[in-house]
């Protein structure tokens, strides 16, 4: 919507919004036109209503962009901005029902669709919700609204220790002491419930006023039960913030342990009592060489009054071999107790949103920026690509004429549309303009039981469409964007999905017999009960998805399973040449005639035919005699 350019238009936003209950909005005009401002520009009218208490900074700045909506997420009221990262927003928001203010963490429009963010963001909120300790931050439940995912957090009112540094300088040494003692016992009660964090760092460290810190950002936490989640998401084994990562946290980040923690803990202290960080290197590759291989700065050059006791605790946390350093963050809670002093500290809160909201408008604004010359470039590039696939789907245009016509009623200047009719009932549920449903925009669409059988959806967008019961069979799929769509029970019998979008999406009861997947990403899909007999799934990603479905005699050779459920999977007679299927579960599963030459086991290891010596072993059990 375009910004409002007379006081009534932002008034009618405003009222529009649901921001202030009638009673208050007569309330808030009553006082405008006694102050003489009834006429005058939204800007005043909106730093006014600031002034009053009647909406917030971050509501005027939405309204006066001609935004009425996305304030609100269910039971949650946006009030301020908190934060924007890689993956999403941090706001201040309040729960309407009791007037508490909590933290809501939003993903970013255009994540929203990303398998892998979703799925950082869902293990975020996962590992939050596992622990209950006075120095985390609490997470209380992630929850969907429409296709917006949100966390709810405990609001804590403090700064970190990358700002208090920044803002203060350096730490005295009995404060930092006692910060760090607390990080560790936080870290302790994560890495007795089976987590390690894999990202601490002084701006994951918040300090309230009277001293307490609490512990965030579980994102990159490491679960025992999804050990291969993180390598899924990032497709490497190297995660972590460079100038706080464990030398052998940058090798593999899903074999380490809580003296990972330690580590990126001891890097952390030496931040805070120095104000800088151990290896100021401007390139990631440098720096992560470095914790390798090289020492920081002694602290004594730096800051010469730490105590020697304190520098070798610091010391013996950033050992660069594991087994040299605390064997667990209680050790570093113990040692670090005695020098420790807590201390209040002066935390103007507003003072901090305010610059925190400042930072992340920019950087908000860059990203968006940067969005734009990616889809502008995108497009550039995709002109001969769209052109090629124009050609080429050119001679199976009449085969759609049976289920889909055009209906010359909605011409208007010469413009056609696309009729999508019910299969059952022969009423039309959508129109969509065009001659063709190639590259069409049908995201969100509505088309459960559709008639779609033969039609070309080439490169077409069905991103959370429902399409459940849809008859979809021999259609034309190709490059198509299918993520977090609802297709259970569909019909696409020798449907053409080659290098199709489908992670996200809910494949339960689908018909897919003899239908083409190659090279499709259908990772993080559901795919319980589904006819997946004869179809090609070569070289598809399947990983991380629920797979208990009948795939007898389909081709899987190449495709990426791992991490994958496939539980009672019938795979009698299927092609799995190649595949990986590392972390898989195959309890159950058929695998009677499969084809395994130079597949990868759940354990890691290339598969072995079962010993004859061994008939009641475990493969003997999955292939049979």
């Amino acid at each position: 919507m375009l910004a409002p350019v007379l006081a009534g238009d932002f008034l009618d936003l405003l009222s529009r919004s649901k921001l202030v209950l009638p009673e208050q909005m007569l309330v808030a005009t009553q006082a405008l036109a006694r102050q003489g401002l009834a006429g005058g520009t939204p800007q005043e009218i909106g730093k006014e209503l600031v002034r009053q208490g009647c909406i917030t900074k971050y509501q005027a700045e939405q309204l006066l962009s001609g935004q009425h909506r996305g304030f609100f997420y269910d039971d949650y009221k946006l009030l301020e901005i908190l934060g924007a990262g890689g993956m999403g927003r941090l706001y201040v928001a309040e729960d309407t029902r009791t007037g508490q203010r909590v933290a809501l963490k939003l993903l970013y429009e255009h994540r929203q669709d990303d398998p892998g963010v979703r799925a950082r963001f869902d293990l975020e909120a996962r590992a939050g919700s596992m622990l209950n300790h006075s120095s985390i931050v609490r997470t209380h439940k992630i929850n969907r609204s429409g296709h917006v995912v949100y966390i709810i957090m405990d609001l804590v009112e403090g700064i970190s220790l990358q700002e208090q540094v920044v803002m203060h300088g350096p730490t005295p040494w009995p404060l930092a002491c006692d910060i760090i003692a607390q990080a560790a016992s936080g870290l302790q009660h994560a890495h007795e419930a089976g987590l390690v964090h894999r990202d601490v760092k002084p701006a994951n460290l918040l300090i309230t006023g009277d001293g307490v810190v609490k512990i965030l950002d579980f994102g990159l936490a490491r679960i025992p039960e999804d050990e291969f989640s993180m390598a899924m998401i990032f497709g490497q084994d190297r995660v972590g913030t460079a100038d706080y990562v464990a030398p052998e946290q940058s090798i593999n980040s899903y074999k380490v342990d809580a003296r990972a923690d330690v580590y990126s803990l001891g890097c952390t202290f030496y931040f805070a009592l120095t104000g800088i960080v151990p290896f100021g290197y401007k390139s990631v590759r440098k720096t992560i060489e470095a914790h390798r291989t090289r020492r920081p700065r002694p602290v004594t050059e730096l800051a010469p009054d730490v105590p020697g006791e304190v520098i070798a605790i610091l010391d013996q946390m950033v050992r660069k071999r594991p087994e040299k350093r605390f064997a667990t963050a209680q050790e570093i809670h113990q040692a670090l107790s005695p020098f420790a002093q807590r201390k209040a500290l002066d935390v103007d809160f507003n003072r901090l949103l305010k610059i925190r909201g400042d930072y992340a408008r920019k950087r908000i604004a860059d990203m968006e920026e940067e969005q734009r010359k990616k889809s502008q470039s995108a497009l550039t590039r995709g002109m001969g690509t769209a052109s090629s696939i124009l050609q080429s789907s050119l001679s199976r245009l009449n085969q759609s004429a049976s289920e889909i016509q055009v209906d010359s009623s909605l011409r208007a200047g010469g413009a056609k549309a696309v009729e999508i009719r019910h299969a059952q009932t022969r009423e039309v549920m959508l129109s969509v303009p065009g001659a063709t449903l190639i590259g069409a925009e049908l995201t969100e669409a509505r088309l459960a039981g559709a008639a779609l059988a033969r039609v070309d959806l080439t490169s077409a967008s069905l991103a959370n469409a429902d399409l459940h019961g849809a008859d979809l069979q021999s259609a034309i799929l190709v490059e198509s964007r299918l993520t977090n769509c609802n297709l259970q029970g569909a019909n696409l019998a020798g449907a053409d999905l080659t290098r199709a979008e489908l992670s996200n999406a809910n494949l339960s009861s689908c018909h897919f017999k003899n239908a083409r997947l190659h090279a499709a990403n259908l990772r993080f899909v559901k795919l319980a009960e589904a006819d997946l007999t004869g179809a090609d799934l070569s070289e598809a990603d399947l990983s991380m998805s629920d797979l208990q479905a009948d795939f007898s005699g389909a081709n899987l050779a190449g495709a990426d399973l791992r991490g994958s459920d496939l539980s009672g999977a019938n795979m009698f007679a299927a092609n799995l040449e190649g595949a990986n299927l590392q972390g898989a579960k195959l309890e159950n599963a058929n695998l009677r005639g499969a084809r395994l030459a130079g597949a990868i086991s759940p354990l890691g290891k290339p598969f072995q035919m079962p010993s004859k010596e061994e008939p009641k072993g475990v493969w003997r059990r999955l292939w049979g005699s």
